[in-house]
């Protein structure tokens, strides 16, 4: 929609409030809600202030949030009738892009490849993965720890079917829905292919209707990317192309029918993978999927079937359209806008710099040979990419401050908070040590 459209809509549904949602640096909505007699077409250039100060990427207290008219839908959870529209922000005095805003870095990435004159647009199509359980039950405290999952989901049949049509509702379109882990209750929504940018606004939509849609049919939707032991965890993959005008540049003749280009930008993801993993997989209990033990990726490599490689070159077509990478570390607990952005970068580097990624992983024998594997845990992920981030620097994409607030916050917060608590594991364990 236009901004003209986006009054004409509101105007037609009798909307009576808008909510402008914003990503905090570490992936979680933020919103200011204002009456719907504040919109007009110079809205979206002058902003809506919000205060920011308990917000966690905040550099400052004020802001302008920047609606963005194209991403608007009505909120099918509102009690009145609401309009939500995802929003960049700007500092109020000099109008400035917001150095912690994690869309404007989403935007910065896809301007600094079309300056190098590769390509002018970054596709996603992002898989989302999800559990649905009946109830979770968590207790934490010093002196007690609990966790009680509550699942009698056989099929989620008729709940991803609701979600599909509140998005398509919501002009967020969805490439297919399927189930995972059926006896878990364990779903997933592929999203359509669309450019970089509007691929995370999908996926930040996405999230939000899965988890209201659940929770008004009495259940409790988590994307944790291990929430059960010894089941399958949940994923965020991500299949990745680059474009020219309408022109696909991944098509070729190189292994799986990808192109130089494409294999160059598998070189690329490959020699960051452990820095993308303080970005793409950023909680602890990331790592309890991406583990040896599992069927999920580890090894450093690509491969066109196994999916225990990052990186996999999908051959359901020959068509050069379709022809993508898979990068399969990814899960839903990572920041979209920063995620996305930090892929592509990797991507740019490897084929600016000629990183050959080698030869694939064709069988089981290869998989199991000794090799580069991922990060085992969050910190020492978080110490790869501290050690590996020129390659997100370069255009001022992602800023050193940026950086620096994301390590401080996961190293001093987080950890804090993860590694005080003892759990029922180590209980079971070491009580009679």
């Amino acid at each position: 929609m236009t901004p003209r459209g986006v009054l004409a809509f509101c105007r037609e549904k009798e909307v009576k409030a808008i909510d402008l949602r914003f990503t905090d640096l570490y992936g979680t909505w933020q919103h200011v809600t204002v009456p719907v007699s504040r919109l007009s077409e110079a809205s979206f250039e002058q902003g809506f202030a919000v205060e920011t100060s308990n917000h966690r990427n905040s550099g400052s207290c004020d802001r302008l949030v920047i609606p963005q008219a194209s991403s608007a839908f009505l909120d099918p959870f509102a009690t009145i009738p609401t309009l939500i529209m995802i929003g960049s922000l700007q500092d109020p005095i000099t109008r400035d892009d917001d150095l912690y805003d994690s869309r404007i870095v989403a935007e910065r990435s896809i301007n600094f490849l079309q300056g190098t004159g590769i390509a002018d647009q970054a596709r996603i199509s992002a898989t989302c993965e999800f559990y649905l359980f009946n109830d979770v039950q968590v207790s934490l405290t010093p002196w007690s720890s609990s966790l009680n999952i509550h699942s009698d989901v056989d099929s989620s049949f008729d709940f991803r079917n609701s979600v599909m049509e509140l998005l398509i509702d919501a002009d967020i379109a969805i490439a297919q829905h399927f189930q995972v882990n059926r006896s878990g209750g364990q779903a997933a929504l592929e999203l359509e292919n669309s450019n970089l940018v509007s691929a995370a606004d999908s996926m930040m939509s996405a999230k939000y209707m899965i988890r209201s849609a659940a929770k008004q049919n009495g259940k409790a939707a988590t994307f944790l990317p291990k929430p059960i032991a010894n089941l399958r965890g949940s994923g965020m993959p991500v299949h990745f192309s680059l474009w020219r005008g309408d022109e696909p540049l991944f098509g070729g003749q190189a292994f799986g029918g990808l192109s130089e280009l494409a294999m160059l930008s598998i070189g690329g993801i490959l020699h960051h993978a452990p820095a993308l993993a303080a970005l793409c997989n950023p909680s602890t209990n990331s790592y309890r999927r991406l583990h040896p033990s599992t069927e999920h990726p580890f090894h450093v490599g690509y491969s066109q079937q196994s999916r225990r490689t990052v990186c996999r070159t999908p051959s359901h077509s020959s068509d050069p359209r379709a022809k993508c990478i898979e990068f399969c570390t990814p899960d839903a607990s990572a920041n979209p806008y920063l995620a996305f952005a930090a892929i592509l970068m990797a991507a740019i580097d490897g084929i600016q710099n000629k990183i050959v990624p080698g030869s694939p992983m064709t069988s089981d024998a290869e998989r199991l040979t000794p090799s580069k594997t991922l990060p085992r845990s969050l910190w020492d992920a978080l110490d790869c990419l501290e050690q590996d981030s020129d390659f997100l620097l370069r255009g001022d994409v992602f800023s050193q401050d940026m950086l620096a607030k994301w390590l401080y916050y996961k190293r001093n917060v987080e950890r804090a908070e993860v590694e005080s608590h003892p759990t029922p594991a180590e209980y079971q364990r070491y009580f009679d040590c």
